[in-house]
């Protein structure tokens, strides 16, 4: 009997043995977060019988919740090569855990993923304009809250604050505009209270010099090379020349309410939605107006500048207009035929259009070849200003209680 039971013993010991090295996991190879983005990566599943990954997600690391597609048979979770998986949904947590099953003639699991989340840029304050500075990978920030306003620069690849500054508006009619003058960034303050423009390095945050200047809720955009212009919704557009700090005035022909500088072509764009008329000022090599253009927009919205673009968009009835200011011609985009929300903020990179309503976390990408739409991008959050850099696109909003500056890569 003894001996019996000890060839029992080593007999199951073998068998655990064997057991723990056919002991199957799928094997993670990377998780990478880019942006909005964590892009996962696993080794083919060699189970036999093989269905379909299941991939999971948890905020704590124990209540897991599918996030991927398996109720479609046409989906890649039913693929056993495609071993790669996008979230673009994760929450704004300090970190996720991410596993993934496959499911066959058995089912096997990988390890618990822990990925650290790079939150995004997030203020308490209204984000009432922005500012890539690209070769310095940083952004400025200006937040307004109503009682204060503070000037943010970020590092918008770790997205940590860099510095933050006070600054005193005493009046809705003063604003912030940035800009560059001798490949140095510049933010400018329009204090209206006091008659007068503050220049601020971008960098550091500190002031270099004030001019007095007064305006009427006057609007400002910059050439990036030494002259700011300026107009208070009139027929007059004031030059500022940057090194001297001196002003000339230039009396056109047409009243406008938005002023806007076109860096593709150097050119300034003005519109106005009272008198459906959009002007085009050609400068000199000094950034002076040498001359205008008026043409008449019979369109039902109001005129909007697709940003870093020589591009409108003007809608008119459930139609939406693209329309080159230097050619004049015209282009439809296509749209879904459930929304019937107008274009409130566009952006130009990458010959890539992007546009949103104002009213959906949507994101419509359109080719600025044919003007096609490429793709519908869903975001967290309702876009209220779009930016870029060479490799994305930084995009406002609110969202769970905050001010977000968000970002995703460009459509190639």
């Amino acid at each position: 009997m003894r001996t019996k039971h000890l060839l029992y013993i080593v007999f199951s010991l073998f068998l655990l043995a064997g057991c723990k090295d056919d002991i199957q996991t799928v094997q993670f190879s990377t998780a990478v977060q880019d942006g909005n983005e964590i892009t996962l990566k696993w080794t083919p599943s060699d189970m036999s019988g093989f269905k379909y990954y299941r991939i999971m997600r948890a905020d704590d690391g124990l209540h897991f919740n599918t996030i991927n597609n398996v109720d479609s048979v046409g989906s890649d979770a039913f693929d056993k090569n495609i071993c790669t998986y996008t979230d673009s949904n994760f929450p704004y947590v300090d970190s996720v855990y991410y596993k993934i099953i496959a499911f066959g003639d058995e089912i096997i699991s990988s390890p618990n993923l822990c990925v650290h989340i790079n939150k995004p840029i997030t203020i308490s304050e209204n984000i009432s304009n922005a500012y890539v500075m690209p070769d310095e990978k940083k952004i400025l920030v200006f937040g307004y809250n109503g009682s204060s306003s503070y000037m943010y620069l970020y590092d918008y690849v770790t997205n940590k604050l860099i510095n933050k500054m006070r600054l005193d508006v005493y009046s809705s009619g003063s604003t912030v505009f940035f800009g560059k003058y001798n490949n140095k960034y510049e933010f400018y303050f329009f204090d209206s209270w006091n008659d007068k423009i503050e220049i601020y390095n971008g960098l550091t945050l500190t002031k270099i010099t004030d001019m007095s200047y007064w305006g009427n809720y006057p609007m400002f955009a910059t050439n990036n090379n030494g002259t700011i212009y300026s107009n208070d919704e009139s027929s007059y557009t004031y030059l500022i020349n940057r090194k001297n700090l001196t002003t000339t005035t230039y009396q056109g022909a047409t009243y406008i309410e938005k002023l806007y500088y076109m860096n593709v072509n150097n050119k300034l764009l003005g519109t106005t939605s009272y008198y459906n008329k959009v002007v085009v000022y050609a400068l000199g090599d000094t950034g002076n107006i040498t001359s205008e253009y008026i043409k008449n927009i019979s369109y039902s919205s109001n005129p909007v500048y697709v940003e870093n673009s020589n591009l409108i968009y003007c809608g008119n009835n459930g139609i939406k207009k693209i329309i080159n200011t230097d050619t004049w011609q015209e282009n439809t985009l296509p749209f879904p035929d459930n929304v019937d929300n107008e274009f409130m903020y566009l952006y130009s990179a990458k010959n890539v259009i992007y546009a949103c309503t104002g009213y959906e976390n949507k994101l419509y990408c359109y080719s600025m070849t044919d003007f096609k739409l490429i793709k519908t991008i869903n975001l967290r959050f309702v876009p209220t200003k779009l930016l870029s850099d060479s490799n994305y696109l930084f995009f406002c909003g609110y969202y769970n209680g905050s001010y977000i500056i968000d970002k995703i890569k460009l459509v190639e």
